[in-house]
């Protein structure tokens, strides 16, 4: 059934695409360059996936599989770089104990594998063959190195979610969650349930939880600019932790950008207010015309007080001031 491989290739394929892509954008970027590791483990694990299916004797199966942990143990430990850097706390990789013991258990994995001491083996199916486990001290030990590396992913991810303010870093990892939870969700049916249930009645799909998981990263971190540092993310970067309330307006007196504290002040999502009249959102709107119409005629500095109007009706008082 050559279907199955094809679907390991395609997946292999995909990731390989998306390292260059990846590459294209800023290949000197840390955060790019622990992306595309990330991924290239994943791309290692899919390829030697769709290789176990074409093996023709138990031999060359057992071979490929062998090449396989080498992406499967890899995996968690770069995506923990990952994380760690895409949080902003890479300082913890400037630790050599750290490096080497997060180097260490993935080659320890592959070594065990290697020498016979076996993680995983191959047995044939309807299909090709199939990458079983085998029980016992190995095998329960790299599921539980597995789960506490992705454990401490997500456990980064989620803190790093909470305490950012800006509404682009916040939506961007609330889409890796997004995709990393249905990447695990499917790992578990086609990978973790499938090995349990001891069944071979399909095949094996579960590196494409892998490309699942790819995909979003690749996507969020591409969609709110953080493979390519351009003036927008920049500005983002430094407006979003202002804790003054800061509005960017455009000539026609239309809001552009709403930071962090300007967003909680008002009680309105940055989303929200974008694309909308400045003048809709104070309750001196003769005010704001003329604060609006003074800087952009004049072209100089204007400024004067005024009350905000926030989504409850309640009135505050602020002190404004506007560049043209």
């Amino acid at each position: 059934m050559y279907i199955v491989p094809i679907v390991h290739f395609g997946s292999f394929l995909a990731e390989a695409l998306l390292i260059i892509l990846i590459f294209s954008n800023n290949p000197r970027g840390q955060i790019n360059r622990a992306c595309a590791l990330l991924i290239f483990t994943l791309a290692v694990w899919s390829f030697f996936y769709g290789l176990i299916n074409l093996a023709h004797t138990e031999e060359e199966a057992h071979l490929f599989v062998n090449g396989a942990i080498i992406g499967m143990s890899g995996f968690p430990v770069a995506a923990l770089w990952f994380y760690l850097i895409y949080s902003h706390t890479q300082r913890v990789l400037k630790n050599r104990a750290i490096i080497l013991g997060t180097v260490f258990l993935p080659a320890l994995f592959v070594y065990w594998q290697w020498s016979g001491a076996t993680i995983f083996s191959a047995e044939k199916a309807a299909w090709g063959w199939a990458m079983v486990w085998a029980p016992g001290l190995y095998l329960y030990t790299y599921v539980a190195y597995f789960t506490v590396m992705l454990g401490i992913c997500c456990y980064l991810l989620i803190s790093y979610a909470l305490k950012m303010k800006a509404f682009r870093q916040k939506r961007q990892s609330l889409l890796m969650l997004l995709f990393g939870g249905i990447a695990i969700l499917f790992g578990l049916v086609t990978g973790v349930f499938y090995q349990l249930l001891g069944t071979l009645a399909y095949p094996q799909l579960t590196d494409m939880s892998g490309l699942i998981w790819s995909i979003g990263i690749v996507y969020a971190v591409s969609k709110y600019g953080m493979m390519r540092i351009t003036p927008i993310v920049a500005a983002d970067e430094i407006l979003g932790t202002m804790t003054e309330s800061v509005l960017l307006l455009d000539e026609n007196g239309k809001i552009i950008y709403a930071n962090g504290a300007n967003t909680s002040l008002l009680g309105i999502r940055g989303n929200k207010l974008k694309g909308s009249d400045f003048n809709s959102i104070v309750l001196d709107r003769k005010k704001a015309d003329e604060l609006l119409a003074r800087s952009t005629v004049t072209g100089v500095r204007a400024q004067c007080e005024m009350s905000y109007l926030s989504k409850q009706g309640s009135p505050y008082r602020c002190w404004y001031r506007r560049r043209p």
